[in-house]
Formats: structure tokens, C-alpha cells, sequence
């Protein structure tokens, strides 16, 4: 959800379109995951299928506790990641600033490169 942070603080109505999409997709895949999860076996030699084994728990189990830990406290991650993302952005802006104001990219392009 930081996206529709960044999106807020640059336009709100980017953030209502956004947040929109997440409650509606939120709602799509519950009403998939409630129809695939508890619905009618339709196929009897499904009945046969077994639950997780011990070795796919014991996958899957440290990507959940990851997943929820990235969830709840992003901090540790998102300082790994701060130093290049602030290298970018200050590469993108000097390289703004550089150009003209008056001209813009399709200008140029029409104009003949």
C-alpha cells in the first residue's frame, strides 16, 4: 500500500481509482476463493486428494512468515533498497531539470529528430 501513498501525495484521485481496484479485486477473488475452496466436488477422483504434505508445509512456511513480516514492518527492507532508489531519482531529475521547458517530446519527434 505504499504505492497508493506515493500516488496520494502526487494526486488523490489516483489513489481513489487505485484503492477501488484493490476493494474490487479483494472482492472477486474471495468470492473465487469461496467457490474453488468450500463449492460442490464435481469430479469424484478429486475426493482422493490429499492435504499438504510435511515437506510442502515445511516450504511454504517460511514464505508465509516472510510475506507477513515484509507486511508489517517494510523498514528493514525498504532501507536495503533506499540508497539506489535515491541514486535513480536524483539521476531522473538532474536529467529533467537539463531540458528545455519550453519544448517537449512530441515537439521533437514532429519536428523531425
Amino acid at each position: 500500500f505504499l504505492i497508493l501513498l506515493g500516488a496520494f501525495k502526487w494526486d488523490w484521485r489516483f489513489s481513489v481509482l487505485g484503492t477501488t481496484g484493490i476493494v474490487l479485486g479483494a472482492i472477486y477473488m474471495l468470492w473465487a476463493y469461496q467457490r474453488v475452496m468450500f463449492g460442490p466436488l464435481n469430479k469424484p477422483e478429486n475426493k482422493a486428494l490429499k492435504d499438504l504434505s510435511i515437506r510442502e508445509i515445511f516450504v511454504l512456511t517460511p514464505i508465509a512468515i516472510m510475506i507477513f513480516v515484509m507486511g508489517i514492518y517494510p523498514k528493514p527492507f525498504l532501507e536495503r533498497i533506499e540508497p539506489s532508489v535515491n541514486s535513480l531519482i536524483h539521476t531522473k531529475f538532474s536529467q529533467t531539470i537539463k531540458q528545455d521547458d519550453s519544448e517537449n517530446v512530441l515537439s521533437r519527434y514532429f519536428r523531425g529528430r
